[in-house]
């Protein structure tokens, strides 16, 4: 199953179109990127505006900030995506946009791997840098480590990470692999998903920036290790997409994988460092590529022979 988005083109002989849906049409992924940014930006700016962050109104949310990435995943990416599937592939589009995102419908075996793998990675590669005084340290807190983790998992999954992975996925993945390649998408991805989390490098509770107080150089370097730490997560990401039948809801349960793993191993170990999971992701990352050839389990001849409009008159549109 592929999602793979195709536009109409004009049979030879009639008018080009034109207009804001013919350029959308003609770039897709700058649109996507322009919606779902502006939409992000709408859904924080209460939050950014406010004391949590540049003080401009007198208001304090009596609840945990990081709820507003729900919104902002909706707005942004959710949002974005489907009505770019639509522009893109009309009514077949939006369809399969919808079936991304929410098919179940897969073996099991990728369901149990990113639960099982995700937090063996933790494991593994904490205990590369810290040796037994971790090993010893996990195996007294491993039953609290799993139930915490499962728990976080789940909620994680349904409340933000199926969302903020929504558009990225079941739209931008495909209209740049089918192009470029998969190894390109993930790269074009990584930076993307760095991108989407700025507005919380303005908010300390959110707990995204590097710590100490808010500052340009501090932003920028949150900025520098988001993407460093999103490249072989992306590259996971797209591996279990394309082999995963293009569920989106494989690729969020793995993203909620790794949040969860990254809080409950800092719980369990005081001296946890996030990359040392994203350490043992880049070794994945690097043998997956390796393994597939750079196909990330994304096959050109199986993404044309299932797009949604197979008319004499429609052809793909992958211009950035």
């Amino acid at each position: 199953m592929s999602t793979t988005f195709v536009g109409s083109q004009p049979v030879p002989g009639e008018a080009v179109p034109t207009g804001l849906k013919a350029f959308m049409q003609r770039h897709p992924v700058a649109s996507y990127l322009v919606l779902m940014y502006a939409g992000l930006l709408l859904a924080y700016l209460p939050l950014l505006l406010s004391r949590h962050a540049f003080g401009i109104l007198p208001i304090e949310f009596p609840f945990p900030v990081v709820l507003f990435n729900l919104p902002a995943s909706l707005l942004g990416p959710v949002l974005a995506g489907a009505i770019m599937a639509y522009v893109v592939g009309g009514k077949p589009g939006r369809q399969e946009y919808r079936k991304s995102l929410f098919r179940f419908r897969v073996a099991p075996q990728w369901y149990l791997l990113p639960l099982l793998v995700v937090p063996a990675l933790g494991v593994l590669g904490t205990a590369a840098v810290h040796g037994i005084s971790f090993v010893e340290a996990f195996a007294g807190q491993a039953g609290g480590f799993l139930s915490g983790y499962l728990l976080n998992t789940l909620l994680l999954a349904v409340l933000i990470n199926l969302w903020e992975e929504s558009g990225q996925m079941a739209f931008l993945t495909p209209q740049v692999q089918r192009r470029y390649g998969a190894v390109a998408a993930s790269l074009v991805v990584a930076p993307v998903w760095a991108l989407m989390h700025l507005p919380a490098l303005f908010v300390p509770e959110m707990g995204v920036g590097v710590g100490g107080p808010v500052s340009l150089e501090g932003i920028a370097l949150g900025m520098a290790v988001l993407t460093a730490f999103a490249l072989p997560v992306r590259f996971i990401a797209t591996w279990l997409f394309n082999s995963a039948r293009q569920s989106v809801v494989i690729v969020a349960l793995f993203h909620a994988a790794m949040n969860a793993t990254q809080s409950e191993m800092g719980k369990v170990f005081a001296g946890y460092n996030p990359f040392y999971l994203i350490g043992a992701f880049a070794v994945v990352s690097v043998v997956l590529i390796a393994v597939t050839r750079g196909k990330l389990g994304y096959e050109r001849e199986q993404a044309a022979a299932s797009s949604p409009i197979d008319t004499p008159h429609t052809a793909a549109i992958a211009n950035a």
